[in-house]
Parts: structure tokens; sequence; C-alpha cells
């Protein structure tokens, strides 16, 4: 916490204006890297701060997780080689992380290497084939394509929510959206990209592992910078969109 305290600072945007834009939201899951436990140079845990309150802890078998910066504010590093990802220590239900087929979520990252799969956020359920995954699941869809997948996922393109390429490797703030009515969104800092129907009702009704950093379904490592995420159970409105996405983008200087 006290990164995160020296950080906004130095940035002139204390954590108080943060707990007021994003906590009076109710998110559900909610992390960066300004509230973080270290064994020297390595992340050993993420405070989380959403309504679910479970921690984040390095995955079995991951390597370790640094700390770097995306223009001047703490973001984890996930590094370029060997797989590395962080989970929550708990199972997460889908019913906490979507309700009545409404979710949004916010991710701020830079990818260090384009190309391949890259899986910032994975949601993977126990017992039914089903994922809400943020990255590049089918290569035939462009090295540089982001997908938002979300609950049953039968191929590589089924329960498309959103595509957009032009994912590189500058910081991006990308805002997924779930709407009830089986419409859906996908904003690149801060700016509509993609808001198409989805494919059929998907619900997410089991319970299963949250992942930072790696895909479960679709191996596919994220080779790159995460700053923070935020995941609500619910269809945000547009105010609260932009107020949130407006916030982030000044936090970490994305234009």
């Amino acid at each position: 916490m006290i990164t995160g305290i020296i950080t906004s600072i130095i940035s002139g945007c204390p954590d108080t204006i943060s707990d007021a834009v994003i906590s009076s939201r109710n998110p559900a899951l909610w992390g960066n890297s300004e509230d973080i436990i270290m064994s020297g140079s390595n992340v050993i845990q993420i405070n989380d701060k959403g309504n679910l309150g479970y921690n984040l802890t390095p995955a079995a078998g991951s390597a370790n997780i640094t700390l770097s910066s995306i223009n001047g504010v703490p973001a984890l590093d996930y590094g370029t080689g060997t797989t590395t990802e962080m989970e929550y220590s708990g199972l997460v239900a889908g019913s906490d992380i979507s309700s009545l087929n409404g979710m949004t979520i916010f991710i701020v990252q830079e990818v260090k290497v384009a190309g391949g799969q890259q899986f910032p956020l994975n949601w993977k359920a126990t017992t039914t084939f089903g994922d809400v995954l943020i990255g590049s699941p089918d290569s035939l869809q462009g090295a540089d394509a982001v997908k938002f997948l979300y609950g049953f996922r039968g191929s590589a393109t089924a329960s498309l929510i959103a595509n957009v390429t032009n994912i590189t490797t500058e910081p991006k703030l990308l805002t997924c959206v779930k709407r009830n009515n089986n419409t859906s969104a996908l904003y690149s800092n801060g700016s509509l990209v993609s808001d198409i129907a989805t494919d059929g009702t998907i619900t997410l009704a089991d319970t299963g592992t949250f992942t930072i950093g790696r895909g479960t379904t679709l191996v596919g490592q994220f080779k790159g910078l995460i700053a923070e995420y935020i995941v609500f159970p619910e269809t945000l409105n547009i105010t609260a969109i932009n107020e949130i996405n407006d916030y982030l983008k000044a936090k970490y200087s994305i234009i």
C-alpha cells in the first residue's frame, strides 16, 4: 500500500478518489499493483478490494511475477517467457461475477510481445465448459486481435462478444460490457470499438477459478504488464462506464 500512496502523491490522484469512483459501484473483483505483498523482488499476493474479498496468490507452477510500471504507475510484470499467473485463493461463483447475463470488466494492460495467445483474464468453470476470457484465443483471427468470450465456449469463436485489432504493445484500457439483452460492447482506451449481438443466451451459473495472466482451457500466457482489473457483476450504465474509463485513463496517462 505504501507504493500506492507514493504513486498517488506523485500523480496527484489520491487513493480516496479511486475508492470513490470505483468502490461506490460495488465491484465483485478489483485489484491493482498498489496494494500488494512482496517477498524480495517477487509479488506473492494481490489484496482484492472488491466485494468478494479474495486475495490473489501465484498459481501452482507459476514463475515469479515482479513489479514494473505503466507510465509511472505500478504494474505487475508477467514477463515474456515462462508461464506466470495469479489466481484467487478460493472458487468464485459465476453468479458472483455475473448477474442476469450482465457483466462489466475493466483491465489496464500493456503487451510486451505481440502475437500468439494472450490471456490476461480468465474464469474457468469447474463442471461445465465455460469461460470468461479476454485475449486472443484463435490465431486465425489475427495475432493482435483481442476477444472477450463470455460463458459457454464450444469453439474458438462461440459466444464471441467483441473482436478488435490494434491491441499492440502500447498501454491499453479495455472495457468489456455484457448486457442483459444479449448485446455487448468493447471499449479501447475509453472509445467504443464494437457493439454487437452475442452468440445466444449465455450464463455463468457454475463455480470456478479466476486467474490473471494465463488461460486455463485454451492455455495462453499473457506476456506483458497488468496494472489494474475491475469486474462488476452487472451491466454498468454509460455514465458509470465513462466515469471509470476517464479515471483509469487519467491515472495511467493513457491517451
